[in-house]
């Protein structure tokens, strides 16, 4: 289900070798992602850099259901809490670790879907390769035109490389923390696994057209940092129903983060970019 339930994370019980359990899961979970990445990217060719990445981390995803929710671990952080303790701050402390873990696999996964199409699989079909009618543009939205409209004014502050990257970085982790509280309200894996994609995929979406020129690394990357950060959050906040936590980001295990979430931000990302270059010719036209 997670990490943190097998104790791949701070060590499990506590035993004699259980300080190499972090870098043995985390080397076992690239591995596996690598392999899943490499396989993919060679059956959606020619795609997009990084959907060979989205497409193992969505079967991941499929995986992830069998596991169920999050429920039980904070049940049994209740009830181990009626014998002294702090097991529910600490459990979810260490989820927040376990989000850091899934960041630095993401890394790993995402450069090697970068380096893997640049090498093999460089091609520019699918800039021209979309689901929407481009001929029209970006829907005609009047919400989503006017908060596009707004990104845009801000990715005129023509910031240094540095400081966007860092600046996008946050504002895709704060904004998509945002849109979480209206899409994960529940529990249910359904629930869960929706909610991680629909608000990385808006925030994205609307982060890129603020920086436009930002690696969208830095972008997927705000995902785990987000959930890093709303776990930590979370053990702040006491249990108000049974098997429930205090705050709506324990409403997703980091698996549900890492599978839905960075998908929706890919698929934002590429999204957005089709929009802007289609946007951008009809200008120069």
């Amino acid at each position: 289900m997670c990490l943190i339930e097998s104790g791949l994370v701070g060590g499990g019980g506590g035993g004699g070798g259980g300080a190499s359990h972090p870098l043995v899961a985390g080397l076992v979970l690239a591995g596996l992602l690598v392999i899943a990445t490499g396989i993919s990217a060679l059956l959606v060719h020619p795609d997009t850099p990084h959907m060979g990445l989205c497409c193992a981390l969505m079967g991941m995803a499929g995986l992830s259901i069998r596991g169920g929710t999050i429920y039980m671990l904070i049940r049994h952080a209740e009830l181990r809490e009626l014998g002294g303790g702090e097991t529910y701050a600490r459990d979810f402390r260490m989820m927040a670790i376990e989000a850091i873990l899934w960041g630095i696999v993401l890394v790993v996964a995402e450069r090697f879907a970068r380096a893997l199409h640049d090498r093999f699989f460089a091609n520019v079909r699918w800039l021209t390769r979309t689901g929407v009618d481009l001929a029209k543009g970006p829907p005609k939205s009047e919400t989503l035109g006017t908060a596009i409209w707004v990104a845009k004014r801000v990715g005129t502050l023509n910031l240094p490389r540095v400081a966007a990257m860092v600046l996008a970085f946050v504002v895709n982790a704060v904004l998509g923390a945002l849109v979480l509280f209206l899409v994960l309200q529940a529990q249910s894996k359904g629930q869960a696994l929706f909610g991680c994609f629909a608000a990385f995929f808006v925030s994205t979406l609307l982060v890129y057209y603020a920086f436009p020129r930002v690696p969208a690394a830095a972008l997927f990357l705000s995902v785990p940092a987000a959930a890093a950060a709303g776990y930590w959050l979370t053990a702040g906040y006491a249990i108000v129903y049974p098997g429930h936590a205090g705050l709506y980001f324990g409403n997703a295990l980091p698996i549900d983060y890492m599978s839905a979430g960075v998908p929706g931000a890919i698929f934002g990302y590429y999204l957005a970019l089709h929009w802007d270059l289609h946007s951008r010719v009809a200008e120069n036209a």
